[in-house]
């Protein structure tokens, strides 16, 4: 079980691992579904041009279920 508890700070944090260049990432969007809930980032680049999203799926608990990373 993995809890991130701050997800803008885990892609400060991590985001350069996850897609090279990521300077920053803004939440775009939070929905909940059957108990579940996504979270959507859009990540950008220090020039602030967007590079990739990010979906973090936490379960009713709060707990990390995936994190998808797709280039844009």
């Amino acid at each position: 079980t993995a809890y991130i508890l701050d997800r803008m700070k885990f892609l400060k944090d991590f985001g350069p691992l996850l897609d090279e260049g990521v300077a920053s990432a803004r939440l775009e969007s939070v929905t909940t579904d059957d108990g579940k809930t996504v979270e959507a980032y859009t990540l950008f680049d220090k020039d602030q041009r967007p590079t990739a999203n990010a979906h973090f799926e936490l379960d009713r608990h709060r707990r990390l279920l995936s994190l998808k990373v797709e280039q844009i």
